[in-house]
């Protein structure tokens, strides 16, 4: 569902934003093609498109490049930052995370998409922004997804009245209840194997790098702060 093009407008407008904050090492192109292909999985269940934030971004392009420098161990190992909300300044009431390498934005992008969990990230209609992060090594990538959800604005409306009544204020913004805690990530990222190669008749092939996507993680700001406080105790 994720490979039907999005419009030509969209996608210029995905790019500049990517492009302005890009530095060396990122690849814009496959990231905007990321936020497509997330975009329109959402269109298809009918929630509106993800808005690409630069903090995001910048976040989301460091991590990718510590996974790549082994930060997560040997072997292109892939890990969750820890925790999701390091470097983020914005009011946030809710974070998700998505990790992933393979050789092409497809593959990795339809292991997402087959993924209940993942999956889950991609088309939470709570989420409102999005910031993707890739980095090639060489034939491999390596990518994170980070989602967010602000917090409501603090508004509110006052009705005249006459003199001697008063008319109390409404606060707005609170139409929705607060996101129940997500899952502690996991300890260890899990691996997706990808197929073994079928035997060459007459030459040998190099085998396809394999996919892998580590269990998706996601916070609301109650169980970050709950956290923190456990960490100090």
């Amino acid at each position: 569902m994720w490979n039907k093009l999005f419009s030509v407008i969209s996608m210029a407008a995905i790019l500049t934003a990517l492009l302005a904050v890009s530095p060396a090492g990122a690849n814009a192109n496959d990231e905007g093609t990321f936020v497509s292909g997330v975009n329109q999985a959402r269109a298809a269940k009918g929630l509106p498109a993800l808005t690409v934030d630069t903090q995001l971004i910048s976040l989301a392009r460091g991590w990718s490049n510590k996974m790549n420098a082994g930060v997560c161990g040997e072997g292109n190992n892939i890990c969750h930052a820890s925790p999701i909300s390091a470097g983020v300044t914005h009011d946030w009431a809710k974070l998700g995370e998505n990790v992933g390498t393979g050789p092409d934005v497809k593959s990795v992008m339809d292991a997402f998409i087959a993924s209940p969990g993942h999956y889950a990230n991609i088309i939470d209609p709570a989420f409102t922004h999005v910031g993707i992060g890739v980095v090639w090594d060489g034939a491999r990538l390596y990518v994170t997804q980070r989602f967010m959800k602000l917090q409501p604005a603090a508004t509110t409306t006052t009705t005249a009245a006459p003199p001697t009544t008063t008319i109390p204020v409404t606060q707005l913004g609170t139409d929705a209840p607060a996101p129940a805690p997500a899952p502690a990530p996991a300890a260890a990222p899990a691996t997706t194997a990808a197929p073994a190669p079928a035997p060459a008749p007459t030459t040998t092939t190099e085998a396809p790098e394999p996919v892998r996507v580590a269990p998706p993680v996601g916070n609301d700001r109650a169980t970050v702060l709950v956290g923190a406080l456990h960490a100090v105790d």
